[in-house]
């Protein structure tokens, strides 16, 4: 039987209320859908369209009644317009192209918004803005055979990662080095365990715990200054490192 989700999503994007069919069955195995009193108040806008038309007549811009802006368009601008709500000084980063490089990291989908659509829109205002000037992209990062999915609480997010414990150290080195850069990578739970025993903890953990341990024995833990002045001596210093105390 499809989930309660799914049946929610069949009628809401038909706008069809389950309670006005005459037949119930679920047409899978012939189950019938139980109602229940919802937990969400919702607004009805179907009682209120009389009303709001004349609105949203008005909200359009003369000689444009027909017309829409491209979602794109306005996503974009966004970057500059959130900059200016946090601070006055927002020209020193968006009208300073001499002075200010824009890095962008972006999904692989979202490539041709923030190049053509993006840049064409700054170039258009015939105006000196600070343009792209380096992308970086990424292929996906999905999670356990399947998609991120916020709305279906499918995936781990911030906010739930900080629950888990673990380490924000241990996060970014298992993102940086699993970083989706040539082709799409899978996030699962035995893979990051793995990284986190054996990549972090064993080869880079060991390393650092053995250098330690030097300073420790020779260097009273303190790690001792050699730049270029010392390089006429460096065998000799070698030498001295080498030999056991």
């Amino acid at each position: 039987m499809p989930t309660p989700m799914a049946i929610n999503a069949i009628f809401a994007a038909n706008f069809l209320i389950l309670s006005n069919l005459k037949t119930l069955d679920v047409k899978v195995d012939g189950a019938r859908p139980v109602t229940r009193d919802p937990k969400h108040i919702f607004l009805q806008l179907d009682k209120l369209q009389a009303d709001f038309e004349p609105f949203f007549q008005q909200s359009a811009t003369n000689g444009h009644e027909d017309k829409v802006i491209y979602a794109w368009f306005d996503a974009c601008i966004g970057h500059i317009s959130i900059t200016a709500n946090y601070t006055d000084q927002w020209q020193q980063w968006w009208r300073n192209p001499d002075d200010v490089h824009l890095y962008q990291f972006l999904g692989k989908d979202n490539v041709a918004y923030h190049t053509v659509i993006f840049s064409g829109s700054q170039i258009g205002t015939r105006d000196t803005w600070t343009k792209l000037h380096h992308l970086s992209t990424t292929e996906y990062l999905t999670y356990e055979d399947g998609k991120f999915s916020k709305s279906r609480g499918k995936g781990v997010f911030g906010d739930s990662a900080q629950k888990t414990g673990v380490a924000s150290d241990v996060w970014r080195y298992y993102l940086i080095f699993y970083r989706p850069e040539t082709s799409d990578i899978e996030f699962n739970w035995d893979s990051f365990i793995s990284a986190n025993n054996n990549l972090l903890l064993k080869n880079l953990g060991n390393t650092v715990s053995r250098v330690v341990k030097f300073l420790t024995k020779n260097f009273n833990n303190i790690v001792p200054d050699h730049t270029r002045h010392h390089e006429p001596s460096f065998d000799l210093w070698k030498k001295s490192i080498d030999t056991p105390h």
